[in-house]
């Protein structure tokens, strides 16, 4: 039988779901256990995303869409690429700052933000590469042992077509692909918890919001980069060098100002270590 999934891709397909699946849940776990930070923290960080990512960030693509905006964006890559890249990011940005501003009151320790960002990224990593690696996974696994035949012949025939462009698909992904993937899902979350931590530090210390631009710039670059590789004017090696350096300047800045907040103020939603 023609081996369609060799053991790199296989491999590469396991590493996505646990790295998808491990690193979200472990983080939470760590800075859980370490600094009595409550899940209701983690759990506005997902809520967060859905609403603002999903909702309103949907909301205005159905709105282009609407508005025959759409129409002449896409014949035109790179300003589409620009249009949404800057847009969705200055949604995002108003969205989680209303959030942190407005919505995380009570949680005032700075150890709340590391959370908080671990909640941002926690849809992409677990749905995006846990789940979607898993069903990736599963029918490789199925595709390898039955064939490409068999297994698409399992499927009615109003639905074969839908099966076949699906397993395509999978077969076009490359172990670089699907690697790219688990580097981005990492590069991701260091970038959503170094925004977190800043946005935190510009809305809970005084004298600190003269950071919001520079999140707000941060947000919609790294939006820009995503919305070109979707146009494919970035390679994949591009893409990641480009999210790799926003993620790592993000980074650095976020953990200067962390490092430096000595401030020892908890507020009512906050745990209190036990002595």
């Amino acid at each position: 039988m023609e081996e369609l999934f060799n053991t790199w891709k296989l491999g590469a397909m396991l590493l996505d779901i646990i790295v998808g699946f491990g690193l979200p849940i472990s983080m939470i776990m760590i800075i859980r256990k370490k600094y009595q930070i409550r899940f209701a923290v983690g759990i506005i960080g997902v809520g967060t995303y859905i609403i603002v990512n999903s909702l309103l960030c949907g909301i205005f693509d159905v709105l282009i869409y609407q508005l025959k905006l759409s129409d002449y964006l896409e014949g035109i890559p790179s300003a589409e690429a620009v249009f949404y890249g800057v847009f969705h990011g200055l949604i995002q940005f108003a969205g989680y700052y209303v959030v942190m501003r407005f919505f995380m009151r009570g949680y005032e320790r700075k150890e709340n933000a590391l959370m908080f960002g671990v909640g941002l990224s926690f849809i992409d990593c677990f749905y995006y590469n846990a789940v979607g690696g898993f069903s990736n996974y599963i029918t490789a696994t199925e595709v390898g042992e039955w064939g490409r035949e068999s297994y698409l012949g399992r499927f009615p025939e109003d639905q074969r077509e839908m099966a076949e462009s699906t397993l395509n698909q999978l077969l076009d992904l490359t172990v670089s692909d699907i690697v790219g993937s688990v580097i981005f899902m990492i590069l991701e979350m260091v970038f959503m918890i170094a925004i977190s931590i800043l946005l935190f530090e510009a809305t809970k210390r005084v004298g600190k919001k003269y950071l919001l631009p520079t999140i707000g710039a941060a947000i919609v670059a790294v939006n820009l980069i995503i919305c070109f590789r979707s146009v494919e004017r970035l390679s994949q090696v591009a893409y990641l060098v480009l999210i790799g350096v926003v993620a790592a300047l993000t980074g650095f800045g976020a953990y200067i100002f962390y490092t430096a907040d000595k401030e020892e103020i908890k507020g009512k939603g906050d745990f209190i270590k036990k002595k």
